[in-house]
Protein backbone atom coordinates (compact mmCIF):
# COMPACT_ATOMS: atom_id res chain seq x y z
CA UNK A 1 0.00 0.00 0.00
CA UNK A 2 1.26 3.18 -0.95
CA UNK A 3 2.38 5.63 2.31
CA UNK A 4 2.65 2.65 4.59
CA UNK A 5 5.90 1.67 5.96
CA UNK A 6 7.06 -2.11 4.79
CA UNK A 7 6.13 -4.70 7.23
CA UNK A 8 9.26 -6.69 8.11
CA UNK A 9 8.99 -10.41 7.68
CA UNK A 10 10.14 -13.33 10.58
CA UNK A 11 11.37 -12.43 13.88
CA UNK A 12 12.60 -8.42 14.24
CA UNK A 13 15.03 -7.93 17.30
CA UNK A 14 15.91 -4.40 16.48
CA UNK A 15 15.71 -1.81 13.59
CA UNK A 16 19.11 -1.09 11.83
CA UNK A 17 19.31 2.07 13.60
CA UNK A 18 18.97 1.13 16.80
CA UNK A 19 22.52 1.74 19.14
CA UNK A 20 25.21 -0.25 19.91
CA UNK A 21 24.61 -1.50 23.29
CA UNK A 22 20.94 -2.11 22.61
CA UNK A 23 21.94 -4.82 19.72
CA UNK A 24 24.62 -5.93 21.68
CA UNK A 25 21.82 -6.89 24.54
CA UNK A 26 19.34 -8.47 22.32
CA UNK A 27 22.07 -10.35 20.80
CA UNK A 28 23.44 -11.59 24.53
CA UNK A 29 19.74 -12.32 25.38
CA UNK A 30 19.06 -14.30 21.88
CA UNK A 31 22.25 -16.55 22.84
CA UNK A 32 21.54 -16.91 26.33
CA UNK A 33 18.29 -18.20 25.29
CA UNK A 34 19.41 -20.69 22.68
CA UNK A 35 22.18 -22.04 24.90
CA UNK A 36 19.27 -22.85 27.25
CA UNK A 37 16.66 -24.49 25.13
CA UNK A 38 19.72 -26.48 23.54
CA UNK A 39 20.69 -27.85 26.72
CA UNK A 40 17.53 -29.31 27.16
CA UNK A 41 17.87 -31.90 24.33
CA UNK A 42 20.15 -34.22 23.04
CA UNK A 43 23.44 -34.17 23.29
CA UNK A 44 23.97 -32.15 26.44
CA UNK A 45 20.38 -32.86 28.58
CA UNK A 46 21.48 -37.46 28.82
CA UNK A 47 24.39 -35.96 30.77
CA UNK A 48 22.05 -34.54 33.20
CA UNK A 49 19.05 -36.77 33.33
CA UNK A 50 19.89 -38.87 36.41
CA UNK A 51 17.68 -39.22 39.45
CA UNK A 52 20.49 -38.99 41.86
CA UNK A 53 22.10 -36.77 43.51
CA UNK A 54 18.93 -35.45 45.23
CA UNK A 55 19.08 -31.06 44.09
CA UNK A 56 16.49 -29.07 47.06
CA UNK A 57 14.50 -32.99 47.03
CA UNK A 58 14.07 -32.39 43.46
CA UNK A 59 15.33 -35.50 40.79
CA UNK A 60 19.27 -34.13 39.27
CA UNK A 61 17.11 -33.79 35.96
CA UNK A 62 14.06 -32.35 37.24
CA UNK A 63 16.81 -30.29 38.62
CA UNK A 64 18.58 -29.11 35.67
CA UNK A 65 15.31 -27.16 33.94
CA UNK A 66 14.73 -25.63 36.94
CA UNK A 67 18.08 -24.54 37.01
CA UNK A 68 17.77 -23.28 33.25
CA UNK A 69 14.50 -21.82 33.73
CA UNK A 70 15.87 -19.42 36.67
CA UNK A 71 19.05 -18.61 34.35
CA UNK A 72 16.55 -17.79 31.55
CA UNK A 73 14.09 -15.39 33.63
CA UNK A 74 17.20 -13.93 35.50
CA UNK A 75 18.36 -12.89 31.84
CA UNK A 76 15.10 -11.52 30.87
CA UNK A 77 15.54 -9.06 33.79
CA UNK A 78 18.49 -7.85 33.15
CA UNK A 79 17.31 -7.50 29.90
CA UNK A 80 14.30 -5.76 31.22
CA UNK A 81 16.97 -3.28 33.84
CA UNK A 82 19.46 -2.53 31.09
CA UNK A 83 16.50 -1.23 28.51
CA UNK A 84 14.95 1.21 31.48
CA UNK A 85 17.91 2.53 33.06
CA UNK A 86 19.25 3.23 28.72
CA UNK A 87 15.74 5.10 28.09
Amino acid sequence: MPGHPEIPKGPVFFTHDAPAAYKRRRILFALLVLLCSLSTIWPIYPLFSKTYPLVFSLPFSLAWLVILLLVTMAGLTWLYQADHKSS
